[in-house]
């Protein structure tokens, strides 16, 4: 009898459905034989035996309970969360792509076409055209926030085989190679592409106003890389967003995989420009001050650090109504983590404002790789989530 205890079939919790007194046809985590374990030396015909209160199992029944409505209520709340994260974030988006006064100006393009090239009005012609060109890409970010939230449902479920196309397995192999020339690499990518996209960002906000300035900084990054700034004009176009051009290691390159990124960064980073568009009248600050800068810094394997910084003339700072809600969001798909804001005194009467936004993206990219379980899949993950 000691020996079949065990696996004694009385080991689950069975509502009965009739209404009864002691309405338990089975018990959790309680067997009626052996419930204490008997030590090897013991004699073997030795059975430990007890009776069940109702009280007790009752008391029981109702942890349980309590326990599943937490959870569920959990699950409930960090859905909340989540439709109401994207739902800010695609206001965000959709206010900075600065289309109430993009779209009149075109209109009146269409209406007034050939008169203006009749009047020899090119110049005029192509900054309208420039103009509606980069609000129109930046709603490529409102659908990117599909994907995103495409990821957010997959990843609950646990159907990471649907990204199978983010993988790039050599970009798996330089995260984690420890060689100094594949964290350059990772290094020179994250700095192209978060210049492509605060570029692109600036480009809209700026629309026939001095430029918005900005700089982004890496000192894992090869010589041409280290530093690269904006200062309204690009010969190479870079304040055009195009995801085909982006890319956010180890994932491959105009994946969808970008948005991930995007989403993480666009919060802080609207945070500093909205504070930053406040001080353009600023006495205290001239326009060589009023600078934005990223500056990154590579701890690979676990994670790329992102300090999004500016200057500001007091200690506090407005926050977007839905930036709690997306770092919640993003802690729990387990890929960013953002820090709350800090402010460090520059010169007198003037701070700079930091938020740093730890990006994670290891652990979501060996989880597909394991889940598409291709030959050089990783066999397990470091400690990238922590």
């Amino acid at each position: 009898m000691r020996q079949i205890a065990p696996f004694f079939p009385y080991n689950e919790w069975h509502l009965s459905s009739e209404r009864t007194d002691f309405p338990i046809s089975a018990f959790k985590e309680t067997y009626y034989l052996n419930e204490v374990p008997i030590p090897q030396e013991t004699d073997p015909i030795v059975i430990n035996f007890r009776r069940i209160s109702p009280q007790l199992v009752r008391d029981k029944i109702q942890n349980t309970a309590r326990e599943m409505e937490n959870e569920i209520q959990q699950q409930r709340d960090s859905q909340q969360g989540a439709d109401e994260g994207i739902g800010h974030t695609l206001k965000n988006i959709v206010d900075l792509t600065n289309w109430p006064p993009t779209l009149p100006q075109f209109r009146n393009l269409t209406r007034n076409y050939d008169r203006l090239v009749a009047d020899g009005r090119h110049d005029e012609i192509r900054r309208r055209l420039h103009e509606a060109s980069r609000c129109v890409g930046l709603f490529s970010l409102v659908g990117g926030l599909g994907h995103f939230a495409r990821l957010v449902g997959a990843l609950d479920r646990e159907e990471y085989g649907k990204f199978n196309d983010w993988l790039d397995m050599d970009g798996l192999g330089r995260w984690t190679s420890g060689n100094r020339e594949d964290e350059r690499t990772i290094c020179d990518a994250y700095v192209d592409t978060v210049y492509r996209i605060v570029a692109s960002l600036c480009g809209s906000l700026d629309m026939g106003r001095e430029p918005q300035k900005f700089q982004v900084i890496c000192a894992g990054a090869s010589r041409e890389w280290k530093k690269k700034q904006y200062e309204g004009a690009d010969q190479d176009d870079h304040s055009r967003f195009d995801k085909f051009s982006l890319q956010i290691p180890p994932f491959k390159k105009g994946s969808d995989a970008a948005y991930s990124f995007i989403f993480a960064l666009m919060e802080p980073l609207v945070n500093a420009l909205r504070a930053l568009e406040q001080l353009r009248d600023s006495p205290v600050l001239g326009s060589s001050e009023r600078i934005l800068r990223v500056c990154i810094t590579s701890r690979l394997p676990e994670e790329v650090v992102f300090s999004i910084s500016n200057p500001s003339v007091t200690r506090v700072q407005g926050s977007l109504s839905g930036f709690e809600k997306t770092r919640h969001m993003l802690r729990r798909i387990e890929i960013a983590e953002i820090d709350d804001l800090k402010f460090t005194a520059s010169r007198s009467g003037v701070y700079e404002a930091v938020a740093n936004v730890h990006f994670k993206p290891y652990g979501l990219a060996t989880r597909i790789a394991q889940r598409a379980g291709g030959p050089s899949a990783p066999k397990s993950e470091i400690a990238a989530n922590r």
